[in-house]
């Protein structure tokens, strides 16, 4: 090569050389922000907001803690996290400090997260947010919420310079092994200030919308700070929902996010359903897409969607800063899309296989140099010498540069396109996986003889596919879930093949060719069979649209979406065809829990109701026709081991109460992991028990997850341990219809019953509502404990406990040993008079009080206190009357007007019409949760909100059940009214 043509290669591989502001890092710019307007809005999620004076603050008090536990500059400190404002508040406190930090993803395997902090040698661990933390070795920090340490100094100089480490990220090993990549704050500091300059440094708001244990996360996260913006932290659920994620950006005005193109591309689909989604993202201007190849006909549909949205290609790997290839797309980019060139302070130079130089238009290996370049791996020279090499161009920048395994090749204009990777690792979704630790972690199940991993599927629909031989009987369900053990989630292959023996080439390697066409055939093969109904049948075709080759021609009933290569982006293009093909929304989470055809088709039924409500609770009642049945043995006796849902709730924290009193069983209590593992012991205090560690085991999980959200360890160790399933817990917000409900109310349900049904046999206790029964026009009659009645009620709620009954009785049908407590209105506790806040009568009362009215009324309640109900579910678990219903009604209603007199006793209230009494709680403007119930002035008023539930139900059996219990059960009594209004008056506040 020429010496003219090699300076003008090196010369346009070289991004500007920009000087750096003396003696500053990340942590020094964000501080400047905060110094300078310390009001300032800096991370928001949900409906809470961090200032920029406050996030500072929490950094140096944290940062004051990790100091006097023992962390000192230069220590690597894993973060095991599931990403939040905590995760924020962690970073800058070891950045002051200057300890780098690892997160470490709190849903990992724990073998794998074990061996993750093992081979950082930390002093200690930090686990942000609610969860358990397995045996590490090490102690743990645990930073939960926006509270400060007590009693520390905090740190208010930051240390670091610019040539010291500020995190590590763990990636693929081809050993089985993950590797951790380690950077410094100069390659941070760079690629901040060069998006300042490309970007601009106005204001901007930005959605967190990459995994915390995704190096991309950290632009999002840190780099708007730098500059005064604000990052927008979204609620991560199981289930990708381009819908929420638009509404994130619609509701929040974010003005810049990312994508992996994948992703992104099913986002173009998403909008080009809909013609009113474009307009939502109106307040976007810039957004960033990387990770992979892009396709150019999504860049250039989502261009003609919204012109005014700067696209940005870019591309680097983790070892290299998170990017350092930037490409602005313009309207010369009509074919394949470039990844661009070097970004300030950096190279990207193209080299063939002995390190040479290539011409434009050949095919080299990406080597990446300049500031951008990180320290390598820990604890690993061999591999950081075989990645890191030495530099031998000395117009370059820096001593080494980094091979990176990508291909590329340079266009005349001198911006670089992207080839593929030249080894056995691959991108799916935008993250890189390494098919050979895939394959060592299969091979170590002791049954496995070989493992191969392949890629099935073109574009967007590729998946992992790992094929096995055996000498023995296994199956794919015990590969997954030895898969899952080990791996984290993104590496857990879609589908395991078992193979006789595996496909060879003439000179006897595995033919990975072979593999993904045989891949093809066998999962076509799966598809076939059974006749389709016509509704099925139109969702078929989108199907055969959607997986192409992958679903074969004729997909029968039984098909299954996700074991033919359909994935969470999937879901969210069959989401939009629907929308176009039938005309009725059904959202990706409804289609995520219904896997096959015949489940997804029944979701488009609908009947008069709105189509996703109607066809949603249908598609709920066909999935209860097809249960299987059980033959297990029936648990007798007292509980051992009790799973508990609904814990933090106003009736299940008195069932907590009841099982410590009444039982010695071990109580496994299921809990959102959004920051509830706190309030068990608070709820317990409230209630005056003491809070018994040795008996309460806290889970973290979800009901409106699939698996209730446990991983597969606690899953199974429940499965085998737990004797009693005790089911309070749902989601009660009358302001929801039914979709919005199902998934914690009725999938929460289902998946229960799935427990109930494999490992240890167990009882289902579940809780009701007489609610299930639909109001009939003011005819009364009265209504027997066993029926369920074949219409549902009106109202989202109602039609939810419905919806989850008609799971449980086909169940109990089938022989699973399901009982349900249907309840009336749950009132204050007997003796303590202590109510539940977010209750009817609570808001009334409340409002009576604080306004000083009576409204005149002939209405009366059922009133059934929350201690007896409690009383009565714990007792009915050691009856051994497990497949029953119960109406749990005490005898006799209550006048409210009874009520209101025992009020009356304690504050003075002036009597007034109802139409009256609600002007003024409107007028009162804070009164708002009372007016959600409030009926409109001109109706039958407080009577057609409190009824008198024993002129429309038998309470026979639950009479029984309270009179074995040991209940009096008797009519309510002055002194639990007087108890009840004296409790509201003390905590009117």
């Amino acid at each position: 090569m020429h010496s003219a043509l090699k300076h003008q290669l090196l010369t346009d591989f070289q991004g500007h050389r920009v000087d750096y502001p003396a003696d500053r890092t990340t942590i020094h710019l964000i501080e400047e922000q905060a110094r300078r307007a310390p009001q300032r809005p800096a991370l928001l999620w949900d409906d809470t907001c961090l200032t920029y004076g406050e996030i500072i603050e929490l950094a140096a008090a944290w940062a004051g803690e990790l100091r006097r536990l023992g962390v000192r500059r230069g220590d690597l400190l894993p973060v095991i996290t599931a990403g939040g404002q905590e995760l924020a508040v962690v970073m800058l406190a070891t950045m002051k400090l200057g300890a780098p930090f690892v997160p470490i993803d709190d849903a990992w395997p724990e073998h794998r997260l074990h061996e993750s902090v093992t081979a950082l040698r930390p002093p200690l661990a930090v686990r942000t947010g609610p969860g358990p933390v397995p045996a590490l070795g090490v102690p743990v920090l645990r930073v939960t919420g926006t509270g400060a340490p007590d009693g520390v100094r905090p740190v208010r100089d930051a240390v670091p310079g610019t040539d010291e480490l500020i995190y590590g990220f763990f990636t693929s090993g081809s050993t089985g092994t993950p590797k951790c990549a380690l950077n410094g704050h100069l390659g941070l500091l760079n690629r901040f200030l060069t998006m300042t300059r490309r970007f601009g440094a106005g204001p901007d708001v930005v959605l967190q919308n990459s995994r915390h244990v995704f190096d991309s996360s950290m632009w999002q996260l840190l780099w708007p700070l730098t500059k005064g913006s604000r990052v927008v932290l979204p609620r991560r659920e199981g289930v990708l929902d381009l819908t929420r994620t638009i509404d994130e950006i619609a509701r929040h005005r974010v003005t810049m996010t990312d994508f992996v193109p994948s992703v992104f591309n099913t986002l173009v689909d998403l909008l080009d359903s809909d013609p009113g989604l474009p307009a939502r993202l109106s307040s976007l201007r810039h957004l960033l897409i990387g990770g992979e190849a892009i396709d150019p006909s999504a860049v250039r549909s989502f261009r003609e969607l919204l012109p005014e949205v700067r696209l940005t290609n870019t591309y680097g790997p983790t070892e290299c800063s998170i990017g350092s290839v930037f490409h602005e797309i313009s309207d010369a980019d009509t074919g394949p899309i470039p990844i661009g060139r070097p970004i300030d302070n950096t190279c990207a130079v193209l080299l063939d296989g002995n390190g040479a130089l290539v011409t434009p238009g050949q095919v080299g290996e990406i080597h990446l140099g300049g500031d951008c370049l990180g320290a390598g791996y820990l604890h690993d020279p061999a591999r950081t010498a075989d990645a890191f090499v030495e530099n031998p161009f000395p117009e370059l920048p820096g001593r080494r540069l980094y091979r990176s395994g990508d291909l590329a090749w340079q266009r005349p204009d001198g911006l670089l396109m992207f080839v593929g990777r030249q080894d056995q690792q691959v991108k799916l979704g935008g993250v890189l996986i390494d098919l050979l630790e895939v394959e060592a972690t299969v091979a170590t199940h002791p049954r496995v003889v070989q493992a191969r991993a392949v890629i099935h599927g073109e574009g967007d629909l590729r998946s992992l596919v790992c094929c096995v031989t055996t000498d023995t009987t296994l199956t794919s369900t015990e590969l997954d879930a030895h898969s899952r053990a080990l791996l984290p989630a993104h590496a857990v292959p879609r589908t395991f093949l078992l193979l006789d023996q595996m496909p060879l080439t003439p000179n006897g390697k595995t033919d990975r060719r072979a593999l993904a066409e045989l891949a093809s055939l066998q999962l076509a093969g799966q598809a076939e069979g059974g006749r389709l109904t016509a509704q099925e049948e139109a969702v078929a075709a989108l199907w055969r649209e959607l997986l192409a080759d992958l679903c074969g021609a004729a997909p029968g009933p039984e098909a299954d979406f996700y074991a033919l290569g359909g994935t969470s982006l999937t879901l969210q293009r069959l989401s939009a065809a629907m929308h176009r093909a039938f005309g009725v929304r059904v959202p990706p989470r409804h289609l995520a829990a219904a896997a096959t055809l015949r489940e997804q088709a029944a979701l488009l039924h609908h009947d008069g109701a709105s189509p996703d409500d109607r066809a949603l609770l249908l598609a709920d009642i066909a999935r209860a026709s097809v249960l299987r049945p059980w033959s297990g043995p029936t648990p007798t006796g007292e509980p051992l081991e009790v799973l508990l849902t609904g814990v933090t709730g106003f009736i299940g924290a008195h069932v907590l109460a009841e099982l410590l009193d009444r039982t010695d069983a071990v109580v496994h209590c299921l809990l959102r992991t959004s920051g509830q593992a706190d309030r068990v012991a608070e709820v317990m205090a409230r209630l005056g028990r003491p809070y018994d560690a040795r008996r309460i085991v806290l889970v973290p999980g979800d009901l409106a997850q699939p698996r209730l959200g446990l991983s597969t360890k606690t899953w199974t160790r429940l499965a085998g341990r737990v004797d009693s399933l005790l089911h309070c817990g749902a989601l009660v917000n009358l302001a929801l219809g039914y979709p919005g409900l199902r998934a914690p109310n009725v999938v929460g349900a289902g998946e229960l019953l799935r427990l109930a049904t494999i490992g240890r046999p167990k009882r289902l206790h579940h809780l009701s509502t007489l609610g299930v029964f639909p109001d009939e026009d003011g005819r009364e009659r009265v209504l027997e404990e066993d029926p369920l009645p074949e219409e549902p009620p009106e109202d989202g709620y109602s039609r939810s406990k419905w919806a989850a009954e008609q799971l449980l009785t086909a169940a109990r049908a089938q022989g699973v040993p399901v009982t349900v407590h249907r309840l009336g209105e749950v009132m204050p506790h007997s003796l303590t008079g202590a109510g539940n806040r977010h209750a009817q009568l609570d808001l009334l009362l409340r409002a009576c009080a604080r306004l000083g009215l009576s409204p005149r009324t002939t209405a009366v309640t059922d009133w059934t206190p929350v201690d007896e109900v409690a009383t009565a579910v714990v007792g009915a678990l050691g009856t051994g009357r497990d497949s029953e219903t119960f109406h749990l009604l005490r005898p006799g209603a209550v006048p409210l007007e009874q009520v209101l007199a025992a009020l009356a006793e304690l504050v003075p209230l002036r009597p007034v019409d109802y139409p009256d009494f609600y002007r003024a709680v409107a007028a009162g403007g804070d009164e708002s949760p009372l007016l959600t119930f409030l009926p409109e002035p001109d109706t039958d008023g407080l009577n057609a909100l409190f009824r008198n539930g024993h002129l429309r139900f038998s309470a026979k059996r639950g009479t029984e059940l309270a009179d074995s219990c040991g209940l009096a059960w008797h009519p309510t009594t002055d002194t639990e009214l007087l108890n009840c209004t004296r409790w509201i008056v003390h905590n009117s506040q």
